[in-house]
């Protein structure tokens, strides 16, 4: 296996910590990387970057274009990061250049760095960040968004799982710390749909 398609530990543990049944893409992920570059003719230009539920790699197309190659775990929905882009297009975001929904795969816009995690002035980097965010709070949500009620839901079920795996394992936890219910939130669909970390770590100011 090339070195640039070995996914660090860290990640793996990270991922099967959150959801045990993530353990089928995280052993096939090399090779479905190996398969799309192939696929879309991709030669990769640097070493493999890990996100909170995916992974990035950059690569250049056949033209010698820069472009990331994310794959999505199982953890998120590539269709939804799909949705987000297409809507958000020209308002700060990455541009979404390919995709392959059965194979998780999209192909995305690599803007140079530095990311914003990277900036040396952190009052600068919040004030860039805000400024992307109100580009993206223009946009009206498409019809089809996720409901924030639903996904608050998800988020409380999968914290509350995640608390109970961690003291099963016997790990320091805070006081007080998964307790209570999961509570609903409002029912207005989110406004805008939000991409992932990624594409907003790669946003254009």
């Amino acid at each position: 296996m090339a070195r640039f398609l070995q996914l660090p530990g860290a990640f793996r543990r990270r991922l099967l910590h959150q959801d045990r049944s993530t353990a089928p893409w995280l052993d096939a992920a090399p090779e479905q990387a190996a398969r799309v570059l192939e696929r879309w003719d991709l030669t990769a230009d640097g070493d493999l970057w890990c996100g909170g539920t995916s992974i990035v790699l950059p690569v250049r197309t056949a033209d010698g274009a820069p472009a990331a190659l994310k794959l999505v775990s199982p953890l998120a929905d590539p269709a939804l990061e799909i949705s987000a882009l297409t809507a958000l297009a020209g308002h700060g975001v990455v541009d979404l250049l390919r995709e392959d929904r059965e194979e998780r795969a999209l192909l995305l816009e690599r803007v140079p760095g530095p990311s914003l995690m990277e900036h040396p002035a952190p009052l600068s980097a919040a004030r860039i960040a805000g400024e992307v965010a109100a580009r993206i709070a223009e946009v009206p949500a498409p019809p089809d968004a996720p409901h924030l009620a639903a996904t608050s839901r998800a988020w409380a079920e999968a914290f509350q799982a995640q608390h109970a795996r961690a003291v099963a394992d016997g790990l320091p936890i805070p006081a007080g710390a998964g307790s209570g219910p999961p509570r609903s939130s409002t029912t207005s669909p989110t406004t805008p749909p939000v991409p992932s970390p990624t594409a907003i770590s790669a946003s254009r100011t």
